[in-house]
């Protein structure tokens, strides 16, 4: 009887803590020592909550953290559970602790996003005013001669830039992928964020957090528009409707960072496949606009893929001018048979329209 009522005591109490000290208990403890094994920039420091103030410390920790859980998830079978001690792997699969995964999920990413966001741009302090000044002059004669008491000090919060930033951009901090973008989100203004709204959502990219974040677009916004980059493809077609604005189409390549796809390529040479692309036929924009949704970045995505896999006379043959309808409408009906367009995030659109334009070429 002695260890039923110890069982029903231990019980009790962890139904009596809250869910996320559950969760914070649970990454200290057995999950810390798989991240430290598996995890370089963890090997060195003792599991438990070393390993634990290190990852909510840096984001790029973090990162790693979730990367190994999302692509190694046999090795959470007995960690991330149910109440039936069944493995969760779902995002709203129910933990233990009562709440999902996608919850925890959210919960983790908040508490590191508010960690940096107080370091680098300052948290909110609690500071002590004395009411002497505010006194008529009779008053304070009172007080300094002794004569009456002076009022009590008031204490008031001066919030910091780093709070308010998190305060509104708080509901938005909800996946996984986002703890790379913490140091990202954080020169953002919060007037910024509460315009965006939910459609922060859309911005995978820390090149495009950085480009939301200058002054350009900046005025852009206060002035009433909407980011470049979360506009419609159409914004890039010439007024006379003939062609793809060669500037505007720049702007994109710059803010969503496309050299990456031409490693060791200076700005001439990015110039160059620019102008190819801008080149870009009627028709073939007709063809394929409308199957990647009018989406601004899928679209420079895909015809910068396009020329990154078949090179500059193989790209004139199959977008240019000179181009046959067939050719364009190979690769627009791979797009179309697609069980779904990739999310806006680089690594994404490159790995699917790499296999798109493969497929299509016959390679």
């Amino acid at each position: 009887m002695k260890g039923w009522r110890m069982v029903a005591a231990l019980t009790d109490a962890m139904a009596l803590s809250r869910p996320t000290d559950q969760i914070v208990d649970a990454l200290k403890g057995e999950m810390s020592a798989i991240f430290r094994r598996e995890i370089p920039a963890l090997a060195k420091l003792d599991a438990g909550p070393g390993i634990y103030e290190a990852a909510m410390n840096d984001p790029e920790i973090l990162d790693s953290c979730f990367t190994l859980f999302r692509t190694r998830p046999e090795l959470f079978t007995d960690s991330v559970i149910d109440a039936q001690r069944q493995p969760v792997r779902e995002m709203d699969g129910l933990l233990w602790c009562g709440r999902t995964l996608g919850e925890a999920v959210a919960l983790i990413v908040r508490a590191s996003a508010r960690r940096h966001f107080r370091r680098k741009l300052g948290a909110s302090r609690r500071v002590r005013e004395t009411q002497i000044d505010k006194l008529p002059l009779w008053r304070k004669l009172l007080v300094a001669m002794g004569l009456i008491e002076p009022p009590p000090d008031v204490t008031r919060t001066i919030t910091g830039a780093g709070d308010s930033l998190f305060a509104v951009i708080r509901d938005y901090l909800r996946f996984d992928w986002q703890a790379r973008l913490i140091p990202h989100y954080t020169p953002l203004e919060p007037a910024m964020v509460v315009k965006l709204g939910p459609r922060i959502l859309d911005i995978r990219e820390p090149a495009e957090l950085r480009a939301l974040a200058s002054r350009e677009e900046r005025a852009n916004m206060a002035g009433g528009g909407q980011p470049l980059l979360l506009g419609n493809a159409s914004r890039l077609i010439k007024s006379s409707g003939d062609t793809i604005d060669g500037e505007i189409l720049w702007k994109v390549c710059t803010q969503m960072d496309l050299g990456r796809l031409f490693p060791g390529s200076d700005n001439g040479r990015l110039r160059r496949v620019l102008a190819h692309i801008a080149g870009t036929s009627t028709e073939a924009i007709a063809a394929i606009m409308p199957v990647l949704g009018d989406d601004i970045r899928l679209f420079v995505t895909f015809l910068y893929v396009a020329y990154a896999e078949l090179g500059e006379e193989d790209y004139r043959q199959s977008f240019g001018g000179g181009a046959t309808p067939w050719m364009v409408r190979r690769y627009a009906d791979r797009l179309a048979q697609l069980d779904g367009l990739p999310p806006p995030a680089f690594e994404s659109m490159r790995d699917v329209f790499t296999g798109v334009i493969k497929a299509g070429a016959g390679k």
